[in-house]
């Protein structure tokens, strides 16, 4: 299960994020802009309290994404997704996951029997 939002991991740091997903091309990307921010503020004389302002607006945006990272990372491995489920806590949301589906499991016909054919 995969949380929908924000991660607050990825939020304070997002390379260890990075490294404990093994979102390497993640990781990458994040240096690439990184690397870019501050290389142009540089060139445009920003100071380091606008440096460090958007370092944070960079962050904040990679937080936003994370899940979303991790979700097309699971999609690319060959994972399927099997259905969407809300809650307060993650003992909730498989509650309800699980409950749905073992009661649309039941309620599918099994397939016909070759026996006597």
């Amino acid at each position: 299960m995969i949380k929908d939002g924000i991660s607050f991991l990825a939020l304070v740091t997002p390379m260890i994020w990075c490294l404990w997903h093994r979102a390497w091309w993640a990781l990458l990307g994040y240096f690439a802009v990184l690397f870019a921010i501050t290389g142009i503020g540089m060139l445009a004389g920003f100071g380091d309290i606008k440096l460090g302002l958007l370092t944070t607006l960079l962050n904040v945006g990679f937080a936003l994404e994370a899940n979303n990272i991790r979700r097309w990372m699971l999609e690319n491995a060959g994972a399927v997704m099997v259905g969407v489920t809300s809650g307060g806590n993650l003992e909730e949301c498989e509650y309800r996951f699980f409950t749905s589906w073992l009661k649309t499991a039941k309620e599918e016909p099994s397939a016909p029997s070759l026996q006597g054919a």
